[in-house]
């Protein structure tokens, strides 16, 4: 189950990534209004629906937005594995601000032997918000109605930064 996961996560992010347009633009004082060429972000993000861990965003010279998250500690003892996909759809952006609209699912994996975790798929719907802190660096938040694989339903919020080139 667990590779057939891992494979359906590499086939999803190979035919996103298979559309990208190669220009990239930088963004300067926060000028994030007009996005008309794609602009690429690295960082972390922490959420139960989309991931925690490294997290690679990029902003399409469109309203959408995608990002990826992957997240893994290792040790003899333990491991934790989290890989994590978002879309994002920008309803309103400002000079140093965008809020928007977000869906995103994750696979959280605990345990070397077995997986610990007995809901280790999350979906989750909401809205967020990104802010320009310093130069490229960005924050988000967001508010996530998360349902877990058991049937859970929970809104938890979500945090991740970015720096943009």
């Amino acid at each position: 189950m667990h590779t057939r996961s891992v494979l359906f996560f590499i086939l999803l992010c190979s035919i996103a990534f298979s559309s990208l347009d190669a220009q990239t633009k930088k963004i300067v004082g926060g000028k994030t209004a007009a996005f008309t060429e794609t602009v690429h972000g690295l960082g972390f993000s922490v959420g139960p629906a989309s991931g925690a861990g490294l997290s690679y965003r990029a902003h399409f010279a469109s309203d959408l937005s995608l990002q990826l998250t992957f997240g893994i500690i290792s040790t003899e003892d333990i491991m934790f594995l989290s890989y994590g996909i978002e879309f994002q759809y920008d309803l309103a952006r400002g000079n140093a601000t965008r809020f928007y609209a977000a869906g995103a699912s994750a696979y959280y994996r605990s345990g070397i032997d077995r997986n610990k975790y007995e809901a280790p798929f999350r979906f989750g719907a909401g809205i967020g918000g990104e802010i320009l802190v310093l130069d490229d660096f960005h924050f988000s938040i967001e508010g996530l109605i998360t349902v877990f694989s058991d049937g859970n339903i929970y809104p938890i919020p979500q945090a991740g930064m970015h720096y943009y080139f």
